[in-house]
């Protein structure tokens, strides 16, 4: 998912390029069947030259929207299969712009709808950046902040690890990775 170089000509490498994954951690949708808007805002932590924007949510998201200083940036009404925005030429932003997303939840199932990877049964609303230079071309993923990053490195090394030895971690943790191999 992670676009790793952004190439001037065929076979010259000018710019590693990365990504900036923005999550809302927290979300529960209450069961009233009337729409309700989850999203979040952090700031950009580098400046960056934007290649492209995703947005991610699960089946009963309705509507995704990102947007930077005001400008929409990817809006969507579709929950699965929307494309990328790609930016050509890329859309320069600067370390401490906004970066505010959202997305629209309608929950009919009796029962509140929380965080989680199945997109039958949970939801989820994340924005990615795709962008060039990265800091570290060893480390292309960036986030917003860093309860993300911490997040992050949890995802990559520590769950898995913790998993196999038995140790639970927070409920979101387990919830994640219960059928992590052990």
């Amino acid at each position: 998912m992670v676009v790793t170089a952004y190439v001037a000509a065929a076979g010259v490498v000018t710019q590693h390029a990365g990504g900036l994954e923005a999550l809302l951690l927290t979300i529960s949708i209450p069961p009233t069947g009337q729409p309700v808007t989850v999203g979040s805002s952090c700031t950009l932590p580098q400046d960056m030259n934007v290649i492209a924007v995703a947005g991610h949510m699960h089946r009963r998201g309705s509507h995704f929207r990102a947007t930077s200083g005001g400008m929409t940036l990817l809006e969507s009404d579709e929950w699965d299969g929307t494309p990328p925005r790609v930016l050509s030429p890329p859309l320069p932003l600067k370390a401490g712009a906004d970066l505010t997303w959202s997305c629209d939840y309608t929950n009919d199932t009796g029962a509140p709808l929380t965080l989680g990877n199945s997109a039958l049964t949970n939801v989820m609303c994340n924005a990615i950046l795709v962008f060039y230079p990265i800091p570290d071309v060893n480390n292309e993923l960036i986030t917003c902040n860093p309860l993300e990053a911490f997040y992050l490195a949890v995802d990559r090394f520590a769950v898995p690890r913790l998993t196999r030895v038995g140790l639970d971690g927070p409920a979101a943790w387990k919830n994640r990775y219960r059928n992590a191999p052990r």
